[in-house]
């Protein structure tokens, strides 16, 4: 029914024809609507539109609320207290090979998407398939996409390449992120101590390529049917709150490790990040928050048994949580690697200095002593580099005397050298 007729007939009822045909076009731009809000919908968190202010928060949470019974729907296993994949049976066999012929023709398009194992993988294991039709809703084109991102993310955090003992021993030694004992019902466990977290972007590729590599670990461990995540935000303060990072790990372990998170513990939650966790669950969508559980105290043992739990939760596991794995160096050693410049790698030791301290006073400062002496001889010149090397030899003296004397007093002298960040 065209404008003019409308205008010209206002005061008449269209005829059953006419009311037939508007109906038929209403219900096509419904339809095309909804057509679109389901494919804005596709991922949870759209990888191109990671948009933080307070109004695109307000509408993804609208969104989510709205298509809440249809947007991903949580397996029966996941509705537990304590969920956990590993007896989640595989999709059906037609859906996987589906999703493989398109997954074929992708690889065939853009090779180097994959790495090889990984493709490989995907062809010949029918659960790697699966988990991405369940994240999918068994939908194969959706899965064989996301299984190319995921290729790709792995190829930029080098994913199932890296190894443990590529990073850092300051990383390992500190004891900020560590694979440890099963859950209740046999999940794989990984602890991060919060308050060993900085927002320091420098640090920010390296950080998240270590906690990749562990979640990698632990996917392998149990053949990616479920791990626990446990954010330790005991003696957390505003300095080491980082919602968007928050977000950025649990955005990559849904899409890019489905059904390999079973669930997130929020331990001991102090009452000055209120405002920062309930600003990163309006981030989250229904089926995230769904993953979270608040807990303090012992109340952790509900869902991990004391002879599993690590001693400063008052457990009695005797895996040393800093055990360093064989071959690690220090952080100068593999700052190349990690495309890091001498005083970016320093940088890292400066954030876990007075958590060293603790344990191992001879790593922060022997080996910076020493590769500061190497710099002195190679730069030989009466310049800002020589009065730094005058001062290093100063606080060398005063370091002397702590390490040999009141380890308290040692702890503080380290401690005022942190780089704030």
């Amino acid at each position: 029914m065209s404008m003019f007729s409308r205008f010209f007939s206002s005061t008449t009822k269209p005829t059953g024809e006419e009311e037939k045909e508007e109906e038929d076009e209403e219900e096509q731009r419904r339809r095309q609507h909804e057509d679109n809000e389901d494919e804005d919908d596709d991922d949870e968190e759209n990888e191109d539109s990671l948009s933080f202010d307070s109004t695109t928060s307000k509408t993804t949470k609208k969104k989510g609320d709205k298509s809440n019974n249809q947007d991903n729907p949580l397996l029966p296993e996941e509705l537990c207290e304590i969920p956990t994949f590993l007896e989640t049976v595989c999709c059906d066999k037609e859906l996987v090979e589906e999703t493989r012929c398109l997954l074929k023709k992708k690889y065939t398009k853009r090779p180097d998407s994959f790495y090889q194992q990984d493709y490989e993988r995907m062809l010949e294991d029918d659960w790697t398939v699966s988990r991405f039709l369940l994240r999918c809703r068994n939908e194969p084109k959706r899965a064989a996409k996301l299984m190319e991102q995921c290729g790709k993310f792995r190829r930029e955090f080098k994913m199932g390449i890296s190894k443990l003992s590529d990073f850092p021993i300051e990383f390992h030694r500190a004891g900020g992120l560590f694979r440890y004992a099963p859950d209740r019902v046999g999940n794989e466990t990984l602890f991060m101590r919060v308050k060993m977290h900085r927002r320091v972007p420098e640090l920010s590729q390296i950080m998240k390529e270590f906690i990749l590599c562990y979640m990698e670990q632990c996917d392998r461990a149990n053949n990616g049917r479920g791990t626990a995540v446990i954010f330790d935000l005991t003696d957390c303060g505003l300095q080491n709150a980082d919602p968007a990072f928050l977000f950025w790990l649990v955005y990559s372990f849904r899409n890019y490790c489905p059904k390999g998170l079973s669930y997130i513990i929020v331990y001991n939650l102090p009452w000055i990040l209120n405002a920062t966790a309930k600003l990163a669950l309006s981030w989250l969508s229904s089926t995230n928050r769904r993953r979270l559980r608040f807990v303090s105290g012992e109340a952790i043992q509900d869902f991990i048994a004391p002879e599993n739990l690590p001693d400063y939760m008052g457990g009695s596991c005797k895996i040393d949580y800093r055990q360093v794995p064989e071959g690690s160096r220090l952080a100068e050693e593999t700052a190349e690697e990690h495309n890091l410049t001498r005083e970016q790698s320093l940088k890292i030791r400066e954030v876990y200095a007075k958590f060293l301290q603790q344990i191992d006073s001879d790593i922060q400062i022997v080996p910076k002593q020493e590769q500061d002496k190497m710099d002195r001889k190679q730069n030989n010149q009466p310049d800002a580099k020589t009065k730094k090397a005058s001062k290093s030899k100063s606080k060398k003296k005063n370091n002397t005397k702590s390490v040999g004397g009141d380890p308290s007093q040692t702890a503080s002298l380290i401690s005022s050298t942190i780089v704030a960040s």
